[in-house]
Order: structure tokens, then sequence, then C-alpha cells
């Protein structure tokens, strides 16, 4: 219980100082982090994940979405082999991911923000 509060007061400052920042609310909170808070998920806001968390939700959901446009819209119809098209998508979510990681990285330390243990 004890923890549930003082995550929902770390969420809740450190949503409070990037809203600041300047950086688009969805830069930081996009849509599915909201539903996922509501759904009870505790996620930091992305610019206070750790790098590894970064890279595997904004990897995660990039690969899923493209991995499926690509499969109808080209692979399927050029004969791909569905594990090619899996090892494909796993590698696009792995370099998605890592650039995400990274864009989040930079902007905790352009915008001089607390790391989450300082909040």
């Amino acid at each position: 219980m004890k923890r549930d509060v003082e995550f929902e007061r770390k969420k809740q400052k450190a949503l409070e100082i990037l809203s600041g920042t300047g950086m688009w609310r969805s830069n930081y909170a996009p849509p599915l982090y909201w539903l996922l808070w509501r759904m009870g998920m505790k996620l930091r806001p992305l610019p206070f994940n750790t790098f590894s968390v970064n890279v595997l939700l904004s990897g995660g959901y990039f690969a899923l979405f493209w991995g499926i446009f690509m499969w109808f819209s080209t692979w399927q119809p050029r004969g791909y082999h569905p594990l090619t098209a899996l090892i494909v998508a796993a590698g696009a979510r792995l370099l998605f991911g890592l650039m995400m990681a990274a864009f989040y990285k930079w902007r905790l330390k352009a915008k001089q923000l607390p790391t989450w243990e300082e909040l």
C-alpha cells in the first residue's frame, strides 16, 4: 500500500515537472500509458524509465504494429516465410527501441530533469 502511494506521488511529481518543460505530452505520457495507468500498472513516465524498459516497451509496441502492417501489406503477398517476418520484426524492435530509449535518456539530460529516485 505504501509503495502504491509513493509511486503515485512520484508519478504526479514527474508529470508536473515534465509538463513545464515544453515537451509534448505524447513524448512523456502517450495515450497507451494513460490506459495502462488506469489499469493499475506502475510504469514510470517515459523519460524516467530505465534504458532497458524503454527499449522493451518502445520497441515492443512498434514491432507489433509495424510487423502486422508489413505482414499484410508486403510480406505475405510476396511470399515471405513467417519466420523471416518475425526475425525482421525483432530486428526492427531492437533498432527502434534503442533509438527511442536513447532519445528519452537524452531528453532527461537535456531538460536537466531529476532521476526517478530524486523525485
